[in-house]
């Protein structure tokens, strides 16, 4: 499948997520926010991105490198997506979304993305993907809301999921440090080069 087919067959799936979430908002407009009728759907519109979405356009890289800016942008552009339609449930409620290059794209990077604001388990506040286009390695990071409020270091793939264990409520520096040290990446190298993602250009 191209990237292009991929990317559109993805941005359809998401937008009948988002309708359906809105629709039921809709239909019930004296229900709580998050109440029953939305909370399964708007955690499936989530997950979908964050544990579906992302990792297919991750596992893109290994066949096509030179995308990954491409490949970097779009993920930006669903999210941007998603949040819009969430604000429309809730403008409070979901937080901000946000996106970092560490590093040269084209060489060796870490993108970081802030998530809309988890609200149950295993929604993830943060993702974060290192790409190497000189040694064709990428790996995929996420911070996941786990019980008592905890979170988890995680990583995913198409194929499967790993945990790393418990962590607290990580800021974004602290979450890149875990990710770094996992990796055994050079940290001040990465971070002395930091771009935000725009919907115009990540490069």
């Amino acid at each position: 499948m191209s990237y292009l087919t991929f990317k559109l067959i993805s941005l359809a799936i998401l937008i009948v997520l988002l309708v359906v979430v809105i629709v039921k908002k809709k239909s019930n407009p004296e229900e709580e926010t998050l109440g029953k009728a939305n909370h399964q759907a708007i955690h499936d519109e989530m997950y979908y991105v964050e544990y579906k979405l992302i990792p297919h356009f991750v596992e893109m890289f290994k066949a096509q490198p030179k995308k990954a800016s491409q490949i970097v942008l779009t993920i930006y552009e669903n999210l941007v997506t998603l949040h819009n339609h969430l604000r429309e449930v809730d403008p409070l409620a979901f937080g901000n979304v946000s996106g970092e290059v560490c590093g040269q794209i084209d060489n060796e990077c870490l993108v970081v993305y802030e998530f809309p604001k988890p609200f149950d388990m295993p929604l993830a506040k943060y993702g974060s993907i290192y790409f190497n286009s000189t040694q064709l390695k990428y790996q995929y990071w996420t911070l996941e809301l786990s019980m008592h409020g905890n979170y988890v270091l995680g990583s995913k793939t198409t194929e499967g999921h790993a945990n790393y264990g418990q962590r607290p409520n990580l800021t974004k520096e602290e979450f890149i440090h875990e990710v770094c040290q996992s990796m055994d990446l050079d940290e001040t190298k990465l971070m002395s080069e930091v771009r935000r993602i725009e919907k115009k250009s990540c490069s």
